[in-house]
């Protein structure tokens, strides 16, 4: 199995944007198509939020 991990950081005062968005996206009205389109590419996705000392990614 093969992974690729990368990190991106959340802007200061985005952290609750970033949440709904991810929400929405794994969860709402887009999580059939998120499904779909992962299981297409034969592909698994994970997001974790993680704090350090310059905020959070």
């Amino acid at each position: 199995m093969k992974l690729i991990a990368f990190a991106l950081p959340i802007l200061k005062g985005k952290l609750e944007y970033w949440k709904n968005m991810i929400l929405c996206n794994m969860l709402g009205d887009n999580k059939k198509a998120t499904d779909d389109s992962g299981k297409n590419a034969s592909m698994h996705e994970r997001s974790y939020l993680q704090r350090v000392s310059e905020g959070h990614v």
